[in-house]
C-alpha cells in the first residue's frame, strides 16, 4: 500500500504547489487561478485526509486500516487518475498556449 500513501502526498504536494504559484503569480501564461479558491481546495483536502488518517505511520494510517481491501484498490486508482489528469490538464493548456505562440 505504499503506492497509495506515495499517490496521496504526490496529490497534497500538486495542490501545494498550486497554491503557492498562485499566490507568487507564477502560474504558466495564460492560466488563471483564484488562490482563495485553491486554498479553500487544499484545506478541505487536508481536513478529508486527516480525518481518515490518510499521513499517519503505523497502525494508524489509512494503508494499514485498508491494507488488501478493494477500497483502498480502488481509491489508489482514483488518486492516481485525478494526479494524472491534473498533470494532463496543465501539460495541454501550456503546450496549447506554446503552440499559438509559435503559430504567431
Amino acid at each position: 500500500m505504499a503506492k497509495a500513501s506515495q499517490t496521496k502526498r504526490h496529490l497534497r504536494g500538486l495542490c501545494n504547489d498550486i497554491a503557492a504559484r498562485t499566490t507568487s503569480g507564477t502560474l504558466p501564461e495564460g492560466v488563471e487561478a483564484d488562490h482563495d479558491y485553491f486554498t479553500d481546495c487544499l484545506d478541505r483536502f487536508n481536513i478529508w485526509a486527516g480525518s481518515l488518517g490518510v499521513f499517519q505511520s503505523g497502525d494508524a494510517s489509512l494503508d494499514a486500516r485498508l491494507s488488501n481491501h478493494i477500497l483502498a484498490r480502488l481509491s489508489n486508482h482514483i488518486l492516481a487518475r485525478l494526479s494524472n489528469h491534473i498533470l494532463a490538464r496543465l501539460s495541454n493548456h501550456i503546450l496549447a498556449r506554446e503552440v499559438v505562440r509559435l503559430l504567431k
